[in-house]
């Protein structure tokens, strides 16, 4: 049996969550009006393409915002913004152990759900406030907030830390 985000999150979060799911449910996915930045696709229940959620940048930072200051092996510390992964799993009812990011170059790392419901792991769209371009890294990056955490400043971590995303498949 998979694991469910929704199902965590009404476990933890109580009635608080009862009525953001209801929001959740009660707005289907809308069509993206612009350009396709995000596929989301494998075992999720709200689609908006054919066995897929497909988003455009205004339905990411339509979704709830967050931002965290963090150091990357390839930025000096810098401002991430955008939706946490959780948050967009939980906008397309994803249920699944795994999530297998890809990005535009076909790079692929496998992200366990875990760290998608314990972790802060951001699906960043700005950086210190710009929106990123492909040669900066964007439009979409994975980014986990590893400051003050010498347990994620390891390889693995950054092998998920997946850079101008493009897809996301649920399994």
């Amino acid at each position: 049996m998979g694991f469910s985000v929704v199902t965590w999150a009404r476990t933890f979060n109580g009635v608080a969550l009862g009525l953001l799911l209801w929001t959740a449910e009660a707005a289907a996915l809308e069509k993206p009006a612009g350009d396709i930045v995000l596929t989301v696709g494998g075992q999720v229940s709200e689609t908006n393409a054919p066995s897929a959620a497909v988003f455009d940048m205004a339905m990411l930072s339509a979704l709830p915002q967050t931002k965290f200051e963090a150091t990357t092996r390839w930025t000096d510390t810098a401002v991430f913004e955008g939706v946490l992964l959780r948050d967009l799993l939980e906008a397309v009812g994803a249920e699944g152990t795994q999530i297998v990011a890809t990005a535009l170059n076909e790079f692929s790392a496998t992200i366990p759900m875990d760290d998608v419901v314990e972790l802060p792991v951001l699906l960043a769209t700005r950086v210190n406030g710009e929106p990123m371009k492909v040669r900066d890294f964007g439009p979409l990056w994975i980014v986990y907030d590893v400051d003050g955490r010498p347990d994620l400043q390891n390889l693995q971590t950054e092998r998920k830390m997946v850079w101008q995303l493009k897809e996301l498949v649920v399994r």
